[in-house]
């Protein structure tokens, strides 16, 4: 998740399960071959809607992040 580090807590050893609650909804879209574009909008939903921030990244910035999700599923 170091592409998509959106309240920047990459690397802090006490915050190492932040994102866990959204694995199983990106683990979904990998495995039934969503789109980038649909899991790039995932990644700026939760950032916009369930963490309620506004998003410190545009949406090219959640394509590299998905781009390299993909990647993991190749």
């Amino acid at each position: 998740m170091e592409e998509w580090d959106p309240i920047g807590v990459c690397g802090e050893a006490n915050a190492t399960n932040e994102y866990d609650n959204y694995i199983p909804r990106i683990l979904h879209l990998l495995v039934s071959n969503a789109s980038v574009e649909q899991i790039r909008e995932y990644l700026f939903e939760i950032v916009d809607k369930r963490m309620g921030m506004s998003p410190p990244a545009t949406r090219a910035h959640m394509v590299s992040a998905a781009e390299a999700l993909k990647r993991l599923v190749l």
